[in-house]
């Protein structure tokens, strides 16, 4: 988790406070350090998913001006006390609000649940609010995901997630480009290093762009460009 934390520093540090950037990942991943960097970045918004048994808490209550200690958060909350609507062109019916997590300390995050027709319900959150995500969701690969920014900004985060599944191009990409599929070492240090290495070139050609300005015209093409 350490040094994933510290692999999106480095790229962030490339990519400087002047664009909005968002970090998306699955339910393995928010956690320790890396529910702590959108506080170390104003310009950095985390997209999870998280598993759906995560505790839930309202808004902590106005202050009465009694004694005593103020509550930091709210009633506890079910999936049943978010109110859902149907998106047009999809299966699914999504409900958001503003809440309190364990995971993220006292910071009000926006949690957003999808349902679908039978039943299945997945749990994501934003830690920035929607309405301040800088999404050009009309140019989304995905026009399935595009329904939900149509429906709703309040579900904007979603058909950014959807970006997320574009990681896998990188494998694909390492597999017919890079030649991962046909290293011939047995060792385990040997693969390591021989993984971590491609992994590594992967990722300098992704961030080219960004670092040296004399490729920042490919800032928008594909490693392989």
């Amino acid at each position: 988790m350490a040094m994933a934390a510290n692999l999106v520093k480095e790229v962030m540090e490339i990519i400087g406070g002047e664009r909005n950037v968002c970090l998306c990942c699955d339910s393995w991943y928010p956690k320790a350090e890396i529910t702590e960097l959108p506080q170390q970045y104003d310009n950095l918004a985390l997209i999870c998913n998280v598993r759906h048994d995560t505790a839930l808490y309202d808004l902590p209550p106005a202050k009465t001006g009694k004694k005593g200690r103020p509550k930091v958060r709210g009633q506890k909350l079910s999936f049943d006390d978010f109110t859902f609507s149907s998106v047009d062109g999809t299966d699914y019916s999504v409900g958001s609000r503003q809440v309190i997590t364990h995971l993220f300390g006292k910071k009000p995050v926006h949690a957003i649940v999808t349902k679908t027709k039978n039943g299945s319900q997945r749990l994501f959150i934003s830690t920035k609010a929607p309405a301040q995500l800088n999404f050009a969701f009309d140019s989304s690969e995905s026009v399935k995901a595009a329904f939900f920014a149509k429906a709703d900004v309040r579900f904007l985060p979603l058909t950014i997630y959807a970006v997320r599944w574009s990681i896998e191009v990188a494998y694909y990409e390492q597999k017919k480009f890079r030649s991962l599929e046909v290293y011939m070492l047995r060792s385990r240090s040997g693969i390591e290093r021989l993984t971590n290495l491609l992994t590594i070139l992967y990722a300098f050609m992704t961030v080219l762009p960004f670092y040296d300005k004399t490729f920042s015209a490919l800032s928008h093409n594909n490693p392989q460009q």
